[in-house]
């Protein structure tokens, strides 16, 4: 059983606590991580990026805090960004300086929450393992259309914080430094809560650095990456038409240009076929080849465009393919703002689960909630945990869906005969079917119990 689900989604968190001791050529450094109220955390994924200067590979460990709050890790000596996360209780950030001394060091950090989401970048050279500092992130929001441009800190470790009309989704970001190649990605992100970080690692190559491995031909072959993007308005509705941006991009290469072949496969609901497209792309080292498709939506649904391009020439070799799919959302004409293959009814949900008690006792609960009407796409919510028979949690809960995101959000107390104080949430989303997929949080206000468990909620 997890102490605690967390998405891959790391926030940086503040080191709490340093022990250290020697371990033959590593030393032990044991983190602790408390919240902003002073309490120890379970269940915090901590990573550890370095040592500077010390590595032309990638270098991270991670590890996750006990009851405690603490995460041990041998790490070589030398400088290491320290990041730690937790969905509800925010980040921070801490380098550490890890020596051959063997006497203990002792500090006390603690998490701190943020306003909305954030994307952390960490940004290190790939031949010295080492922080860049200023260089450009550029951060183009598909759903709104909006380019956002931020600097790189001197540690390396630089934040962008989602814009407060948005919930997460896909994000292109390109990544720019005199000294080092132009890095473009696509990053998908969906933050349970506002204080919800993710760290993005990205190892730039060095421009003037001599191709030193084994394998030339690899290198002069070049990688292969790309983007799919909607340029129309965010809220597309049928009858009106879809342009979508393909760009391919290559990089790593010396030859400065190349070629590619690539396929797109453009479907409407239900997997009807709706364009379709081979052709030959030439390609200059480090801009996008881009062509933009146009789709007349005729259905409301789910829209998917699928790419896939090979360089050309270059059979076998990693990183020559690109592979990507997007999906994008089509709205009847009456402007609702919520996928309708999902169809959200209103009315009771309710499903059932095992859950491990205080005690360390299992015990079937039933998990009910009640959708009612509310403002604009603000849906009510209201419901039960109980056991379903003998003892266990019984907790009331009340919160919100948004059916703008599909997003529910609910949470409750409890005090037990003992006077303990509980705390629960009730997070979650429904799939295709129409059920409900929902996570339920329970957390003692004295840390003594902080558990995370899964229901499927059914349509009652």
């Amino acid at each position: 059983m997890k102490t605690r689900l967390f998405s891959t989604i790391f926030a940086v968190a503040s080191l709490a606590g340093l022990a250290v001791a020697q371990r033959g050529n590593t030393v032990r450094v044991s983190t602790q991580v408390r919240d902003d109220a002073g309490h120890a955390v379970q269940g915090v994924s901590v990573k550890y990026y370095g040592p500077f200067g010390g590595s032309d590979r990638r270098s991270d460990f991670s590890n996750s805090t006990g009851r405690n709050g603490f995460a041990d890790q041998d790490l070589m000596p030398g400088r290491y960004l320290i990041v730690a996360a937790d969905d509800y209780q925010g980040f921070g950030s801490t380098t550490v300086d890890v020596t051959e001394r063997s006497n203990d060091i002792r500090a006390d950090l603690r998490l701190r929450r943020t306003r909305r989401p954030t994307i952390q970048f960490v940004l290190m050279s790939d031949d010295r393992n080492e922080p860049i500092s200023n260089a450009e992130i550029e951060v183009f929001t598909n759903e709104t259309g909006k380019r956002d441009l931020i600097r790189s800190r001197p540690n390396g470790l630089t934040t962008y914080e989602i814009p407060g009309s948005l919930s997460g989704g896909r994000f292109d970001v390109s990544i720019m430094s005199r000294d080092f190649d132009t890095v473009n990605k696509s990053i998908t992100f969906r933050p349970r809560t506002d204080t919800t970080s993710m760290v993005y690692y990205v190892q730039m190559r060095r421009k003037t650095r001599l191709d030193d491995r084994s394998n030339p031909t690899r290198y002069n072959s070049g990688k292969l990456d790309g983007m799919i993007r909607l340029t129309t308005k965010n809220q597309i509705e049928v009858g009106d038409v879809a342009h979508i941006n393909v760009g391919l991009l290559l990089s790593e290469t010396r030859n400065g240009r190349g070629s590619a072949v690539s396929t797109v496969n453009i479907s409407g609901p239900n997997g009807a076929g709706l364009n379709s497209d081979v052709r030959n792309v030439s390609l200059s080292l480090n801009d996008y080849a881009n062509e933009v498709y146009d789709v007349r939506t005729n259905v409301p649904g789910v829209y998917t465009v699928r790419v896939s391009a090979v360089l050309t020439g270059s059979t076998g070799v990693q990183n020559a393919h690109w592979d990507s799919r997007f999906n994008f959302t089509v709205q009847p004409r009456n402007g609702r703002n919520y996928p309708q293959d999902q169809n959200v009814a209103k009315g009771d949900y309710v499903g059932n689960a095992d859950i491990e008690t205080d005690n360390s006792a299992i015990a079937s609960h039933i998990l009910s909630i009640t959708l009612a009407n509310g403002d604009r796409s603000i849906d009510k919510v209201k419901g039960w945990l109980s056991p379903r028979r003998g003892a266990g949690f019984h907790i009331q809960f009340e919160g919100t869906f948004d059916r703008s995101n599909n997003r529910l959000d609910a949470t409750g107390k409890m005090m037990d005969r003992e006077d303990k104080r509980w705390d629960i949430r009730v997070t979650g989303s429904p799939n295709r079917s129409g059920r409900m997929e929902v996570r339920l949080s329970i957390r003692a206000r004295d840390d003594s119990y902080n558990k995370t468990f899964t229901f499927l909620l059914e349509k009652n």
